[in-house]
């Protein structure tokens, strides 16, 4: 191709807004970081919301950032699942940002289970049981605040709601989509005997869509408006479509806030097993099914580094990450999904009350805390990773790690040596050359995933973790196995 052809990505995450400006050569992809903004939930009357119009704020202000030099020739934004916001009938901005991490959600399922048993729930969608997916909170609104959804038009998932934003158009993107657990993921439209049991009017949903041209941004820039793309609105969508794997036989770790931990396949696996274990069909690019798990990820850093700077102790992550390594390995181990951990707060002083609980010893620095959730991370990963072996009947020899843990390089040396398999390292901006996939797709520069996947090969360079025979992490997971076996979300 002449030109390089320019794409800006919008990764929005639930502590940041990044702005990449993506250059396509027609061989490789060159990545440039923009702009990068932090936000937080606000604690308001007892309850936590996530701050809706100043994220958008934000994302106007990362535009202006991947256009300071020219305007893209495309955009694409993905952002985090479940969470909707309401447009009343005028289709302005009604309400919305009730966040995941809120208590309100505690005890939200168990009461729907009431209206449908959960058996039939997951035979219909295939999705795991979270306290905040979508299904419970609309059936929380419509039986205790039901004056909420009166006044509603239409309701949109939360990278769908920015993109509305943009461009006045209103979407309703399958990947995003199907992490509300209303989704068939078969007809990939939207169930209609859940919709009934909430109660809720099919009519404020629209139409399940896949990748395509949504519209063109209401601003301009430099005198052009900006096309915007929509085919991969959820970010651990927009993450796995930028795993650079080169085999179908695979396991990717999306190591962000949260852990993704699974696989691709043709066509949602609902059976026994994967309801036991409680994996999830979520929609992905190029008409794939992400076959995963949610585990606890990043966030312990995260908040463990907040709570020390709340301390005074201002650690940057490449810090906590060579603290971590320099630690004793398998000192203490924790239930990284402990409900304990999931509220923001003071991360450090739960783990050690876990620890204290589980007569381990106690994590006092911060490279004990560091260390205690790097090898509690991989040893929860590889009972993922045995059970999902297990639903599939076969071995995923090759573990792909990315997104911010892809840069530890403690977690990733433990993580192979936990799952006695080769570990590869890398991208950690995969939810921005996933966002970027996607926009080859729709523009017709790329044929498919595999071809968009070796363009991210050409494009980075991957670190390779070969696992070793380690004693005592056998021995500490042996000792340990029913606190990494305990099935939470």
């Amino acid at each position: 191709m002449g030109r390089q052809f320019r794409m800006a990505a919008l990764d929005v995450g639930t502590s940041s807004v990044r702005t990449f400006l993506g250059l396509y050569d027609g061989k490789a992809l060159e990545l440039q970081e923009r702009d990068r903004f932090y936000h937080e939930s606000v604690h308001i009357l007892g309850h936590e919301y996530w701050d809706i119009p100043g994220v958008f704020g934000q994302i106007k202000q990362a535009l202006l950032a991947a256009a300071a030099d020219e305007a893209p020739d495309s955009l694409a934004l993905d952002s985090w699942g479940t969470d909707m916001a309401a447009l009343d009938r005028d289709g302005e901005y009604l309400w919305g940002g009730i966040c995941a991490r809120d208590g309100r959600f505690d005890g939200l399922k168990e009461r729907f289970f009431e209206k449908v048993p959960q058996e039939e729930i997951y035979e219909r969608t295939g999705i795991q049981f979270l306290n905040w997916n979508t299904l419970y909170l609309l059936a929380h609104l419509a039986e205790e605040k039901p004056w909420l959804l009166e006044g509603v038009s239409h309701m949109l998932f939360t990278p769908d709601l920015f993109c509305y934003f943009l461009t006045g158009v209103r979407n309703a993107d399958y990947s995003i989509a199907s992490t509300s657990q209303m989704l068939d993921p078969w007809r990939r439209t939207w169930d209609e005997r859940l919709l009934e049991a909430i109660p809720f009017p099919k009519e404020k949903l629209l139409p399940v869509t896949a990748a395509h041209v949504l519209g063109e941004t209401r601003e301009k820039f430099h005198g052009r408006r900006i096309p915007v793309i929509s085919g991969c609105s959820h970010d651990t969508a927009a993450a796995v479509a930028g795993v650079p794997a080169g085999t179908e036989d695979y396991l990717y770790i999306i190591c962000g806030s949260w852990a993704m931990i699974g696989t691709e396949t043709g066509e949602p696996v609902v059976n026994g097993k994967t309801l036991k274990y409680r994996f999830t069909n979520e929609g992905g690019a190029d008409g794939k099914i992400r076959l995963l798990k949610n585990v606890m990820g990043m966030w312990l850093v995260q908040e463990s580094r907040r709570q020390w700077q709340r301390e005074g102790k201002d650690y940057g992550f490449e810090v906590l990450a060579a603290l971590g390594g320099e630690s004793e390995p398998f000192r203490s181990v924790i239930d990284v999904d402990d409900a304990g951990l999931v509220p923001p707060g003071d991360v450090p002083g739960r783990i050690r009350r876990l620890c204290e609980r589980n007569g381990q010893p106690l994590p006092e620095t911060a490279g004990q805390v560091m260390r205690c959730i790097n090898d509690s991370l991989a040893l929860k990963f590889r009972v993922v990773k045995e059970r999902l072996e297990e639903c599939l009947g076969r071995r995923l020899p090759v573990i792909h790690v990315v997104a911010g843990g892809s840069r530890d390089t403690c977690l990733c040396q433990t993580i192979a040596d936990a799952a006695g398999c080769v570990v590869k390292a890398g991208p950690a901006e995969t939810s921005a050359y996933g966002n970027l996939s996607v926009q080859l797709l729709a523009k017709g520069l790329a044929g498919d995933l595999s071809e968009t996947r070796e363009i991210i090969r050409s494009s980075v360079e991957l670190r390779t973790f070969e696992p070793r025979a380690d004693g005592r992490l056998e021995e500490v997971f042996a000792k340990n196995r029913a606190l990494f076996e305990r099935i939470s979300y």
